[in-house]
């Protein structure tokens, strides 16, 4: 999927299409099966893909704006089936943590990407025993949220 998307192609792809969405990725098409997408998960991606690049927004952030939990968001964008066009890699802990991508947690090639994707954004990150943080300056300077606080 190309990391580079116009805001028309992303409201194209993200719509409330009834069985599929069809996008063209270089010479290939992906498909993406939206009947398996809940109307929470897409409250969820209706709000995430407003993040702009380079900002952050918190699980509890965008919990707070649907009346859920933490969890709860985080569960929906780890079922994400429109990453990088929904941008679930801007959304992390309140504490800085980045949490998984793509399910996975800590370490290994996918987080990495969340970490690539971010520091391709300008965005701060240390590595430590507990997998990447970002500290809470910089957190600070980079939040979103959906009710504009």
């Amino acid at each position: 999927m190309s990391p580079h998307v116009s805001p028309s192609q992303l409201a194209s792809v993200v719509s409330r299409s009834p069985q599929s969405i069809i996008y063209p990725v270089g010479k290939e098409r992906a498909s993406f099966n939206t009947v398996a997408v809940t109307p929470f998960q897409w409250s969820v991606y209706d709000i995430v893909k407003q993040i702009p690049p380079g900002s952050l927004s918190t699980y509890g952030d965008i919990a707070k704006h649907l009346d859920t939990s933490p969890r709860a968001v985080g569960n929906a964008l780890r079922r994400n089936p429109f990453c990088p066009l929904v941008p679930c890699h801007r959304v992390v802990a309140s504490s800085g943590a980045l949490g998984g991508f793509f399910g996975e947690t800590k370490e290994g090639e996918v987080v990495d990407t969340k970490v690539r994707m971010l520091r391709d954004e300008g965005v701060r990150l240390s590595a430590g025993p507990k997998g990447y943080t970002i500290d809470s300056v910089e957190l600070k300077a980079r939040r979103w949220t959906a009710d504009g606080e």
